[in-house]
């Protein structure tokens, strides 16, 4: 069990019911120590005449009051100290010694003695351990030795370690005093005065003593000397501090770039010092301002405007006027296949491009700035001549495509997406005419498919495959166009390989516009516009430039 017990200070006491202070013994009445004794007239009652019984004894009855520091008792077991007529002390009786040093004397409550011998509580250290009931048992975690009676050592069992607790005393009724534990007997009999200046009801400690603060008039009185003034001292409560009187407003200098001070020493407007203006002039950078420097009356201090303010460029940024700039980088465009750009005119992330095709998005991948899903593996076709294909528009495997002509199939090779015996019929001209064995398959015959058939050039740059006249003829796909504001030197072009839009470079001397007044002659070099700077002519006036403004 824990064995952190509360140290409280003890009252005097002991078995003989006399423990003299540093005053001496309280009154002796009705048998105990007392701090106030009321003595009365024999006749007193007699005396009453009709009064109250509170109020006649209070008339005729005299109290008497012991010594502070007078001892008393608390209890019959328990002795403590008069302050101000009362008992002041508590916590246990004060019991000699016991030889056994895990036994301790209580005192009966009856008699007042310490003759009951008991076990002192479980825990309590002793030499090489601690008492358990009522013997000492070797224990590890031994305490030091107590510096003093006021302090001692407790093992703690939670943390393992042995913390000093400290003895508390009760307060005294005298607000300025304070009573503290005597290290060489452990009782509260050291009564001290608080410190000065300390809180007390209306005022404040002085010397041990609750004395009022002293107050000064709210007004301090004229003083006859029209320069001079009263002020308030504040440790006396008087008017009594004589300072230099100014005037509320010194009179103006003959100077209008100078102005009077009040002098506090001699309480006149002597002091003269520079004056700057109300407003100080214009810094010729936008983003820095003047300052009035008080000790020349100068506006000589430059600063620079707070960050953000608006100059004719943009904003200061740290003094200096700069334009606007986008965020870097731009936000996230919602649109997977989209991005934001930046608008260097407006500095804001306002323009949408798409995405370069086959980048990743949710499902599939980008094509012309839209998500296309991208197609699984698909199945086997049970036809020996045909198979499935994805479909891109949905991404399923719904399409169903012949297998090459001359494919082997269970009864001899695939011709046009059936399965023919072993007569193989020579390759076709063109996806629209075809070479097809006669009904008894013996022959091969060239058949041209109707005009408007579907078919398939197998180009990827084209669309919309027919039949005309006998050959698969397909429409360009044409890619979008580039947002030409900021990519001019970009040019989208069909990739046969993939069949989707790639960006490539414009060739060198396509035209663009750099957006430079100063250059001519803008065209496409490396993907990049440039110009040729324009050259000004000299000027008539030798002291004098021609310059470009964009």
């Amino acid at each position: 069990m824990d064995a952190i017990v509360a140290v409280q200070a003890q009252a005097a006491s002991s078995p003989a019911r006399f423990h003299p202070g540093f005053a001496g013994g309280g009154i002796f009445d009705g048998g105990k120590l007392c701090c106030i004794r009321t003595t009365c007239p024999k006749s007193w009652r007699s005396a009453c005449k009709g009064l109250k019984t509170a109020d006649c004894r209070k008339k005729h009855c005299t109290t008497v009051l012991a010594p502070d520091g007078a001892v008393c008792d608390v209890s019959p077991c328990v002795q403590g100290l008069c302050w101000l007529g009362v008992c002041m002390g508590g916590g246990l009786p004060t019991c000699p010694s016991h030889q056994e040093e895990c036994m301790q004397y209580k005192c009966n409550p009856k008699t007042g003695q310490c003759r009951e011998s008991c076990p002192k509580p479980n825990g309590t250290p002793c030499k090489g351990g601690t008492c358990q009931c009522g013997k000492c048992k070797p224990d590890p975690h031994t305490c030091p030795p107590n510096p003093d009676r006021c302090s001692i050592y407790v093992f703690n069992n939670a943390t393992a370690q042995c913390g000093l607790v400290n003895a508390t005393c009760a307060l005294p009724p005298d607000a300025c005093k304070q009573l503290s534990c005597n290290p060489r007997t452990g009782l509260c009999t050291v009564v001290t005065n608080k410190p000065d200046n300390t809180t007390c009801p209306g005022g404040t400690c002085q010397g041990g003593q609750c004395k009022p603060e002293p107050v000064c008039p709210a007004t301090c009185p004229t003083h006859p000397n029209a320069c001079k003034a009263f002020a308030c001292n504040a440790i006396t409560g008087r008017c009594s501090i004589v300072v230099d009187k100014c005037p509320a407003v010194c009179p103006a200098h003959p100077n209008a770039c100078k102005e009077r001070e009040c002098d506090l020493a001699t309480g006149r407007c002597s002091i003269v010092v520079d004056k700057c203006p109300p407003v100080c002039p214009a810094h010729p950078n936008a983003c820095k301002e003047r300052k009035c420097n008080l000790a020349t009356g100068r506006c000589s201090i430059v600063v620079d405007k707070p960050d953000n303010t608006t100059c004719p460029d943009g904003t200061c940024q740290a003094g200096s006027c700069r334009p606007p700039r986008c965020p870097s980088p731009c936000p996230s465009n919602p649109n997977s296949c989209k991005a934001f750009a930046c608008n260097t005119t407006t500095a804001q992330c306002s323009i949408v491009v798409n995405k370069p095709n086959n980048s990743s998005c949710p499902g599939g991948t980008c094509q012309g700035g839209n998500c296309q899903p991208t197609c699984p593996t698909c199945p086997t076709n049970p036809d020996a001549c045909k198979l499935f294909a994805c479909n891109v528009t949905t991404a399923q495997c719904t399409t169903v495509e012949n297998r090459p002509d001359g494919t082997l199939c269970p009864i001899g090779q695939c011709l046009n997406g059936v399965c023919m015996p072993d007569l193989i019929c020579p390759p076709n001209p063109d996806p629209c005419q075809r070479y097809q064995l006669t009904p008894n398959g013996t022959a091969c015959t060239l058949v041209t498919d109707p005009d408007g058939t579907l078919c398939s050039d197998r180009h990827r740059c084209t669309t919309n495959d027919t039949c005309q006249a006998g050959k698969c003829t397909g429409t360009p796909v044409t890619c979008p166009a580039r947002a030409r504001e900021f990519q001019q030197c970009v040019q989208s072009v069909r990739d046969e390989a993939t069949g989707g839009c790639v960006d490539v470079q414009a060739p060198d001397g396509t035209n663009c516009t750099d957006g430079s007044l100063c250059t001519t002659g803008d065209a496409c070099v490396a993907g990049q516009c440039r110009g040729t700077p324009v050259v000004c002519n000299l000027h008539a006036n030798p002291c004098k430039s021609v310059v470009q403004h964009q």
